[in-house]
C-alpha cells in the first residue's frame, strides 16, 4: 500500500473530486491485500471497508494525509506521522495522571533533618535521639514544676522568690534556650527554619522564656534593686506570671512523641461535626419538651420550681433529664401532679439519656477505631517505606533511582527487608512467585519494565493478605489479559506472514508473486481469479510445512 502512488487529482481539484480518488485508491489497497501483494505488512484486508469512510479509526488518514495525498507530494513516513499525531490531544495521557497520582500518595515524609547540614557538631547533637528523649523529659517535668510553682511561689517577681524557684527557672531557661539554639545552628539555610512549624512555635516560647527570666530581671535590677516598686503596678508581674502558662504549650511536643495520644486527638477532631449534629438534635428535643412542660404544668407547685419558663425547663430537663442528676426529685413531683407529667418526662429520659447519648457514645467509638486504623496502617507504611528506602540504596548501583527484576530479587535476600515486608503482612514467598508478573509490561511487551520507587510499594502492598478484590483489581486483570492476547494475536500475524513468504513458489519475499500479479489491472475479472488462485495455493503449500521448518523460519527471520 505505502508503494502505491497517490490518488489522482490535483491539490486544486473539488471535494466530491478528492473523496472519489481516495475511495479508488482505498479500493486498490484493498485488491492488493486480497492478492497478496503486502507480505510482512500485518494490516488484514477486512480494515477496509468499502467506500474508505469505515476504515477503523487507528486505520484512517488524517486530513493532512489526505492532503498530501490529492496533492502528488505526500510519502509514507509523513502518513505515518499523520497517523502517529492524529488524536494525540484528544485525551489526557493515563500514564502521565497515575504518575501524579502516585506522586501525591508516595510523597517522602517531612523530616526537618532534611534542612540540616550532612555532617557536624550541631546536627549530630539536635539529631541524637538521646537528646530528643532528653528534651521530652525535661518539657514533661517543666510542666510539672509549673504546678508546684504555682502552689508554693507567692512571690511576685523571680528575684524575691526563694532561692529554689530562682534555680529552676534559670535551669529551665538555659536548657531551653541551648535547645532552642543546636537546632538553629543545624540549618543549613537559617532562613529555612521558618519552614519548619515546631521550630517557628519554640522560637516564640523561648523568645518569651528569656524575656521573662533574663531580660524582665535585669530590668528590674537595674530599676529597683529587686523590688517591684520600680516597675509600677504589680499587677503587670501578675500577667507576666501568668505568660508562664504559655510553656504548657509545649506538651504538644509529647503528644507528637505518644501515638496513642495523637490517636484521641485526631479521633475527637474527626468526631467534630458527628458529635455536633447529635448535639444539635438534643437541643432540639429539650426545646420541644421544654415547651411542653413549660405549658403542661403552668400554675402548679413543680412547675414554678421546675418549669417557670423555657430556658429554666431545657435546664432541668439537661441536669436532671439527660445528665441524669437525682432524677427522682422532679420525676416524683411530676408523677404526684399527674402520671401524663411522669410519662412525659420519662419518654424524654429515654430519648435524651438512653437514645441519643448512647448514640453520641457509639460515634465517638466508631470514629476513634477508624483513626486507630489509619493511623496504623500509616505508621507501619510508613516504616516499611523507610526501611525499604535505606536497602535500595545500598542495592541500587547503578543509581537510576528504579528497581528492576533483578534488584527485586536481591531485595528479597535482604533479611531487614524480608522482616518489613512481613511486618505488613506481604507474603514475601509469594513475591517470589510473582516476580514475573509484577515486573510484565503492562503494554504487552516482551522485555521487562523497571519500576519507581512509589509504583514499587504500590505494587507490593497490593500482596498483603489484608486487602481484599476491589472493581479496580478486576479492571486491571482484564486489561492485564486483553494486552498479553493482543500480543499473542500480533505475534501470530507475524508467524503468519513469514510462513507465507517464506513458502515455496511464492518468490523468497513475495516480490515475484507481486510483480506477477501487477500485470493484472486490479479490478479485472483476471485479477480476481488469479488472486483466488494463489490464495488456493499459498493454503495448499502452507498445510504441507511442519511446525518445525516454521520454527526455524521464525528464528532465521528474526535473526536477519
Amino acid at each position: 500500500w505505502d508503494a502505491q502512488p497517490p490518488p489522482p487529482g490535483g491539490a486544486g481539484g473539488g471535494l466530491a473530486e478528492q473523496r472519489e480518488s481516495s475511495v479508488r485508491w482505498a479500493a486498490n489497497a484493498k485488491a492488493d491485500c486480497n492478492d497478496g501483494m503486502l507480505p510482512g505488512r500485518q494490516t488484514s484486508a477486512e480494515s477496509l471497508e468499502s467506500g474508505g469512510s469505515g476504515w477503523r479509526s487507528s486505520r484512517r488518514p488524517s486530513k493532512s494525509a489526505l492532503s498530501s495525498w490529492s496533492g502528488g507530494s505526500g510519502d509514507s513516513n509523513e502518513r505515518k506521522s499523520s497517523k502517529k499525531n492524529d488524536g494525540q490531544n484528544i485525551f489526557v495521557d493515563p500514564e502521565e495522571m497515575k504518575k501524579k497520582v502516585r506522586e501525591n500518595l508516595m510523597k517522602p515524609t517531612y523530616d526537618v533533618a532534611n534542612y540540616y547540614h550532612e555532617e557536624g557538631l550541631w546536627r549530630d547533637i539536635a539529631t541524637h535521639p538521646i537528646f530528643e528523649k532528653i528534651t521530652l523529659a525535661v518539657i514533661a517535668f517543666n510542666a510539672i514544676w509549673i504546678g508546684v510553682d504555682t502552689d508554693y511561689n507567692d512571690s511576685d517577681t523571680l528575684l524575691q522568690a526563694q532561692p529554689i524557684f530562682q534555680i529552676a527557672e534559670h535551669v529551665f531557661c538555659a536548657f531551653f534556650s541551648f535547645e532552642w539554639f543546636s537546632r538553629f545552628m543545624s540549618f543549613k539555610r537559617k532562613r529555612d527554619g521558618l519552614k519548619d512549624a515546631w521550630f517557628v512555635f519554640d522560637s516564640t516560647l523561648v523568645f518569651m522564656m528569656v524575656m521573662e527570666t533574663w531580660v524582665l530581671t535585669i530590668i528590674m535590677l537595674y530599676s529597683g534593686g529587686g523590688g517591684s516598686g520600680g516597675m509600677g503596678n504589680a499587677s503587670i508581674l501578675r500577667m507576666a506570671r501568668l505568660a508562664r502558662l504559655s510553656r504548657m504549650a509545649r506538651m504538644a511536643r509529647l503528644l507528637r512523641a505518644m501515638p496513642e495520644l495523637m490517636i484521641l486527638i485526631k479521633g475527637i477532631a474527626a468526631a467534630t461535626r458527628s458529635v455536633f449534629f447529635t448535639l444539635a438534635l438534643l437541643c432540639l428535643l429539650m426545646y420541644i419538651f421544654a415547651i411542653m412542660f413549660t405549658q403542661l404544668t403552668m400554675g402548679s407547685e413543680v412547675g414554678d420550681e421546675y418549669f417557670n419558663e423555657v430556658g429554666m425547663s431545657m435546664y432541668t430537663l439537661l441536669v436532671f433529664g439527660t445528665l441524669m442528676d437525682n432524677i427522682t426529685l422532679p420525676l416524683n413531683k411530676l408523677g404526684k401532679e399527674s402520671y401524663i407529667f411522669g410519662g412525659l418526662f420519662l419518654l424524654f429520659v429515654l430519648l435524651a439519656a438512653l437514645t441519643l447519648m448512647n448514640m453520641l457514645i457509639g460515634v465517638l467509638t466508631e470514629v476513634v477505631s477508624a483513626v486507630a486504623a489509619t493511623e496504623k496502617e500509616s505508621l507501619t507504611v510508613t516504616f516499611v517505606r523507610n526501611k525499604m528506602q535505606e536497602v535500595l540504596k545500598n542495592i541500587d548501583k547503578d543509581g537510576d533511582g528504579t528497581i528492576s527484576k533483578n534488584e527485586f530479587v536481591k531485595i528479597l535476600e535482604n533479611k531487614d527487608a524480608t522482616e518489613a515486608l512481613h511486618e505488613v503482612d506481604v507474603d514475601v514467598v509469594g513475591l517470589v512467585d510473582f516476580a514475573d508478573f509484577i515486573f510484565a509490561d503492562e503494554d504487552g511487551g516482551r522485555e521487562d519494565r523497571t519500576l519507581d520507587f512509589g509504583k514499587f510499594m504500590e505494587v507490593v502492598l497490593q500482596f498483603r493478605g489484608s486487602n481484599s478484590a476491589t472493581v479496580k483489581d478486576i479492571v486491571n486483570l482484564r486489561k492485564f489479559v486483553g494486552n498479553h492476547l493482543k500480543t499473542q494475536k500480533d505475534e501470530l500475524l507475524e508467524l503468519k506472514e513469514m510462513v507465507l513468504s517464506r513458502a515455496p513458489g511464492e518468490g523468497g519475499m513475495g516480490g515475484t508473486s507481486s510483480t506477477k500479479s501487477g500485470a493484472y489491472s486490479r479490478g479485472s475479472p483476471a485479477g480476481s481469479m488469479r488472486g483466488s488462485i494463489e490464495a488456493k495455493d499459498r493454503s495448499t503449500t502452507t498445510s504441507s510445512v511442519g511446525l518445525p521448518e516454521v520454527s526455524s523460519m521464525v528464528v532465521k527471520e528474526k535473526q536477519r
